[in-house]
């Protein structure tokens, strides 16, 4: 639990009795490699913590090609905003890309909980917006004219990418070939 509450503390004190609310809330779960935790046009009925892993989000266009939105990481949260908060359906699928442990809650014990300790609407706003604001960092080094650009900025940002994502993932993440991507990184 103490992921969950080293997490918390960046935007609260957790009280002891927080998080014994928190350990009665949340399972934790063991996901394989290539699995989905969410496919696009389901309802999300959970938000998580990655512990260990990672996972790539994704949305498929009309065309069937995935178009990679998102990594996540250990440490980090998982989580359809849209759909879990609102109940309709989600716009993008989640699949781990290695082994994953996952900390979970559902949406009814989510609403119970920040019910019965409303600060915590404060926490969940506060992580949204440095979410958004990365995510807008992300959107900024995306949209970079040249692949070179994108691949350095992305490396800079966020290497955990480079180190532990597939190529033919980092390629759609940054809109690009496997072939430009590939003769990008024999240059370096």
């Amino acid at each position: 639990m103490s992921l969950i509450q080293n997490w918390l503390q960046e935007f609260i004190n957790v009280t002891e009795e927080e998080i014994i609310a928190i350990n009665e809330i949340t399972e934790t779960t063991m996901v394989k490699t290539n699995e989905v935790i969410l496919k696009q046009g389901d309802i999300s009925d959970k938000i998580g913590l990655l512990v260990k892993g990672s996972v790539r989000t994704y949305f498929t266009d009309k065309k069937g090609n995935e178009k990679i939105v998102f990594f996540a990481f250990d440490g980090e949260p998982i989580a359809a905003i849209g759909s879990f908060f609102n109940q309709t359906p989600s716009s993008v699928t989640t699949v781990t890309l290695e082994n994953s442990i996952i900390i979970w809650t559902d949406h009814a014990r989510y609403i119970s909980f920040v019910n019965k300790f409303p600060q915590y609407n404060t926490v969940i706003l506060t992580a949204l917006t440095r979410w958004f604001s990365e995510g807008k960092n992300r959107m900024e080094y995306l949209h970079q004219t040249s692949a070179k650009a994108k691949y350095d900025s992305m490396c800079k940002v966020n290497p955990k990418i480079i180190e532990r994502v597939p190529l033919k993932y980092i390629a759609s993440y940054l809109g690009i070939t496997q072939e430009t991507l590939s003769r990008i990184r024999r240059k370096k």
